[in-house]
């Protein structure tokens, strides 16, 4: 366990440190106990190796509640670190979610949901879009000022100071850092190794994104 979990903390290390100024995406890692199947899972604390220096850690401290990496059932959790000049522009929102629609399409990831304040935005603008594409969309399409006026329902409404970096700043639509939410969904005889593969391979996804690398 310790060995798949070190060279998930490596690869993720090396994304992290080849591109400092781009969009950087990060798994928290997690560590599964086993007895008698998935029971409990918590953040890794080698993780702090590259968080405790970027805003992204100031994230996580500030909105614990709202992603805390958890399991239950056969649903794992995990986190994903987005970094960028501003998570909120246009630009930024739009690789975001294009960001949760490869991770959701592939069916070999099991990934069940994401979540972000992307999917907040982008259902001020389209309320029935049915998924992370059609999100995408809504978002590359809006106005100049129909994106300031969903993001500024998406914040009255809640959704966005929760998932962002503490240096938000509502009048200006900006923020540093923000948290992508993943569930897989994996059976109860789910191994560690099996978790660990599933989430460097979403790495590789997250890193396949125009702009994230």
């Amino acid at each position: 366990m310790e060995r798949a979990a070190d060279r998930l903390i490596e690869e993720i290390d090396r994304v992290v440190t080849e591109r400092p100024l781009a969009v950087v995406a990060v798994f928290l890692l997690v560590t599964a106990g086993f007895a008698g199947g998935l029971t409990g899972i918590e953040t890794s604390a080698g993780a702090d190796q590259f968080t405790q220096d970027i805003p992204a850690q100031r994230a996580l401290d500030d909105i614990d509640e709202e992603f805390e990496t958890s399991i239950g059932g056969s649903a794992t959790s995990a986190q994903v670190i987005v970094s960028d000049d501003n998570v909120l522009s246009r630009d930024a929102l739009v690789r975001t979610l294009e960001t949760q629609h490869r991770l959701e399409s592939r069916s070999t990831l099991r990934v069940a949901s994401t979540s972000s304040h992307a999917d907040a935005i982008a259902r001020q603008l389209d309320p029935d879009a049915a998924n992370a594409a059609e999100r995408r969309d809504a978002v590359a399409e809006a106005t100049p000022a129909e994106l300031r006026t969903a993001i500024a329902d998406a914040d009255a409404a809640g959704a966005i100071a929760a998932q962002v970096s503490v240096d938000y700043n509502p009048t200006a639509q900006a923020a540093d850092t923000a948290i992508v939410g993943i569930t897989y969904d994996l059976p109860d005889a789910a191994t560690t190794a099996r978790v660990t593969e599933l989430q460097t391979r979403s790495v590789e996804v997250v890193d396949s994104v125009p702009g994230n690398e």
